[in-house]
Formats: C-alpha cells, structure tokens, sequence
C-alpha cells in the first residue's frame, strides 16, 4: 500500500471498510505512477535450514530506500536474526528494474560487516526475472 496516493483523499481504512462490506467497487482508488520492489535480506540457509542467530549492525545509507524489521530481535546495541525474514528493504522508482537497482546498491551498504551470514535474491525485479514470470503466466 505505500503506493497509495492518499493526497486524492484516498484512506486505507475506508478501502479496508469497503472490502469488508463488499463495495470496494464504489471507491476510486488511485495510486502513485511508481514501481516498488521489496527484497528481503534473510540468514543463509532460510528456509530450509536453520541458522544460527546472525549480529546485525545496520549502516546508513543515503539511497532513497525504507528499511522494515522483521524475524529480528534487539540485543545491547545489535538485532539479532530470528531465523526467518529478518529485514525488508523497499524502493520506490519509476520502473520495476529501477526500483531493484537501488535496493540491490542498498543492501550492501546497510549491512556491510554482515552479509557473508546473509541472502537476499539479487535477480528479483530486473528485466530477466519480470520476463520469465511473465512466460511462466502464459503457461
């Protein structure tokens, strides 16, 4: 929902109002004309094995990206990964490939002394990935 365009007096809740009574069709819902892209940066092996707990130390980056916590808890001045999705990066861009592009310059930067312990999926959102889930839709 980040996309949203709220200035056009769009209100999650009355959206969320309206699914539940079944009359979202009565609402002109407008959204920003930008791509998003998500990634989010996981313990090596998630999901299949469980890791052990990862120390995070989180950089600042000047990149326009928005950083969400997830399978992280706080210990002293460090999270600690959880074993699942521990944090999602988010980018806004005109394009899909674009937005991608600067979450993937993002995640090095954030998490520098860390990613050795780290994954996230690089190929997600460029324009070779959109084309074989395109192809895969055909099907």
């Amino acid at each position: 929902m980040p996309l949203l365009d709220q200035s056009s007096g769009d209100n999650f809740a009355e959206i969320c109002q309206a699914m539940a009574n079944g009359n979202l069709c009565d609402l002109r819902i407008r959204f920003k004309p930008k791509a998003s892209v998500v990634k989010y940066v996981v313990p090596i092996g998630y999901p299949d094995v469980k890791s052990e707990p990862v120390a995070l130390k989180l950089n600042k980056t000047d990149l326009p990206v928005r950083i969400y916590l997830g399978g992280v808890i706080e210990k002293g001045d460090c999270l600690v990964t959880t074993g699942s999705r521990a944090i999602a990066i988010r980018a806004e861009a005109g394009t899909i490939p674009e937005a991608a592009k600067i979450v993937n310059q993002a995640i090095p930067e954030i998490f520098c002394g860390c990613l050795p312990k780290l994954h996230w999926r690089p190929d997600i959102g460029t324009l070779e990935h959109l084309t074989i889930q395109r192809e895969k839709q055909k099907n």
